[in-house]
């Protein structure tokens, strides 16, 4: 089945069940204006009043005239929506990517502060004319300087000057390449595509607790006369992300094949594999996916 096709049946189905709904909807105020006539020739017969024949045909007329144009109502649609539904994908598809560029390696991202991750998938950062700081705009580490400071100040572009937390940032872009803000410092994205990868220092903790009823002389803390409360130390670590949601995962055959999802065809190869292949062959199949699955951005 093809993406069209499959997102025609998906679209068909879901309007489908709506429209169940919103009939069941229907019949209720059928019922309820029926049942408004009945009680009406209830109470004329209660009082005694003679058997009005156009009560009989008022009830039939109201019934039949909400039936019929309900019918017709949602047959014309029906009949509408699919016509149109498969003709529609087909052009909105086509559309989505008229104004859009397919990334390369040679692509530059715009240079400036990305706020969020809405913000670099449309390629809209905050750019360095538009931010309030006292640091040199052609220092090298001009955003990481701008960044250490617990607020960044800029104007939007209405001329409105705002602020936010720099630990809020998502991150920025110097000379075309992003870096993405981990842990108090900020990234390469040495990989951009629908699956972005990158490595990252990252700190880890390591809290113990000492446990008065533990006894091992041959222990050197214990020897020592107890267990340290906690230490750290740093690691590197890899990271994929989606470049469409922006999610973050830990770079492992779990979250990959997650991500894989996207592509069944490519996700049923990588879930044959044995356990040892698809460790040994993840990095294969990240780029086997960006590029059966290309990314786009808007225009510059």
């Amino acid at each position: 089945m093809s993406e069209h096709r499959f997102l025609a049946y998906y679209y068909v189905n879901l309007y489908v069940s709506y429209t169940d709904s919103f009939i069941n909807i229907r019949k209720k105020t059928i019922f309820a204006k029926a049942q408004c006539i009945t009680e009406d020739l209830h109470n004329t017969l209660a009082n005694g009043t003679l058997f009005d024949v156009q009560h009989m045909v008022q009830l039939k007329n109201a019934t039949m005239y909400y039936l019929i144009r309900n019918f017709a109502y949602w047959v014309g649609l029906s009949i509408l929506s699919c016509l149109a539904l498969y003709p529609s994908t087909t052009l909105m598809a086509q559309s989505d990517t008229s104004d859009m560029i397919r990334y390369t390696p040679d692509f530059d991202f715009r240079e400036g502060i990305f706020l969020n991750h809405e913000q670099v998938r449309t390629n809209r950062p905050i750019p360095k004319s538009r931010i309030l700081t006292p640091v040199d705009y052609n220092d090298r580490d001009f955003y990481i300087k701008v960044l250490e400071n617990k607020k960044l100040l800029f104007y939007d572009h209405l001329g409105m000057k705002l602020e936010v937390k720099s630990d809020q940032v998502w991150g920025f872009s110097r000379k075309g390449t992003l870096f993405i803000a981990l842990d108090g410092k900020f990234h390469r994205i040495t990989i951009v595509g629908r699956i972005c990868h990158f490595v990252a220092t990252v700190t880890t903790y390591d809290t113990r607790y000492y446990d008065p009823y533990y006894y091992n002389p041959y222990d050197y803390y214990y020897r020592q006369g107890g267990y340290p409360t906690n230490s750290q130390s740093s690691e590197m670590r890899q990271y994929i992300f989606d470049f469409e949601n922006g999610k973050l995962y830990d770079y492992d055959v779990q979250s990959l094949e997650v991500l894989l999802m996207q592509d069944p065809e490519l996700h049923d190869e990588f879930a044959q594999l044995r356990k040892k292949k698809k460790r040994q062959q993840k990095f294969i199949y990240l780029r086997k996916f960006n590029a059966r699955n290309p990314l786009y951005i808007p225009k510059n």
